[in-house]
């Protein structure tokens, strides 16, 4: 499925891809949003001599400026709508996920784009690239950490996976599927006791936890009934039973609420067959503006680590040291 081209400054910083029904065929086409429409021709009518990397970066710094100039965001995620739509195309050609299809990947790279769009762009050196390119590069790289962390749940065994959950992802969890407060700190309270009781095999994969023992429920069954009288809103002690049931739920809404939301499983008639992604086609990049887009996100990656994890990678990749030779130097 090919998009077109916009061509005109007003069309690329004010339209969105909007997926439409052709004679039962779906297809993308580009939707003017009316009051961005209206903004960037009032401000280009000022100035129509200048091309679209001068807006595009005259869009950025009102997006980083305190405050934000009005619908400088909007502005520019207009802009970036088509290179988000290259990067579904890209993450799915790098991450094959079954029940994945095009279309999830391009709502993760939009709502990512949306959510994240002054920190993916803060670091922009306008003398490596053009900044199409270079968030072009970021919102891949980010899309393809947000997949990772969300299939991060299928590696886990139950009970691994609850000893993994943070109280405040639980709440969450409970929050959404509408469990009333009493019942919310009955689930809170029996994970509580199972991570203060439960002592995991450490020979066994931090993943790949076995099941509690049946003391170990006996002890977190007690452990629930003793301290359940501190709360107002939970009246009742409770068996054996009654415990593995409330784990199992916490389990399974925790699950259930990290996972990746499926836009196509959400509403089948917006599903885009992945045969369509075979004719994508690609955009044209010149290889050396990428290559200085990437050394540039590299660079600012390598910045961020501490000291001790910059040298040593200088010396396995720049040096080409062994492990042995690098323990050395390090004393260790």
């Amino acid at each position: 499925m090919s998009i077109r081209k916009r061509k005109t400054i007003v069309e690329m910083f004010s339209t969105f891809l909007n997926l439409i029904d052709s004679k039962n065929y779906p297809i993308l086409d580009w939707s003017a949003n009316p009051k961005l429409e209206r903004n960037i021709r009032t401000i280009i009518e000022q100035d129509i001599s200048n091309d679209e990397e001068f807006w595009a970066r005259y869009w950025l710094r009102a997006l980083l400026q305190n405050p934000p100039l009005f619908l400088a965001k909007e502005h520019l995620l207009a802009y970036l709508e088509d290179s988000c739509y290259w990067v579904a195309g890209i993450v799915q050609r790098k991450i094959a996920i079954q029940d994945f299809t095009w279309m999830d990947y391009w709502q993760i790279a939009r709502t990512i784009a949306a959510n994240d769009l002054s920190k993916l762009l803060a670091h922009y050196n306008s003398e490596t690239s053009r900044l199409k390119t270079y968030a072009q590069m970021r919102i891949t790289s980010a899309v393809i950490d947000k997949i990772r962390v969300g299939r991060e749940p299928e590696k886990y065994s139950d009970w691994a996976w609850l000893r993994s959950l943070t109280k405040k992802s639980l709440i969450q969890a409970l929050y959404k599927v509408n469990f009333p407060d009493w019942q919310q700190s009955c689930h809170l309270l029996a994970w509580h006791c199972f991570k203060e009781i439960y002592t995991p095999n450490k020979k066994l994969q931090n993943h790949k936890l076995a099941p509690p023992t049946s003391q170990e429920l006996e002890l977190i069954t007690v452990r629930y009934n003793e301290l359940r009288k501190k709360y107002q809103d939970i009246s009742d002690d409770v068996t054996v039973q009654e415990i593995q049931t409330l784990l199992y739920t916490c389990v399974k809404v925790s699950r259930e609420n990290s996972k990746l939301p499926l836009v196509s499983s959400l509403d089948n008639k917006n599903n885009i067959s992945d045969d369509l992604i075979n004719y994508l086609p690609q955009e044209e990049i010149d290889p050396e503006e990428q290559f200085l887009a990437l050394r540039e996100v590299l660079s600012q990656a390598f910045a961020a680590l501490p000291e001790s994890s910059q040298k040593m990678l200088i010396l396995e990749h720049a040096l080409e040291l062994k492990q042995t030779d690098i323990q050395l130097i390090f004393n260790f």
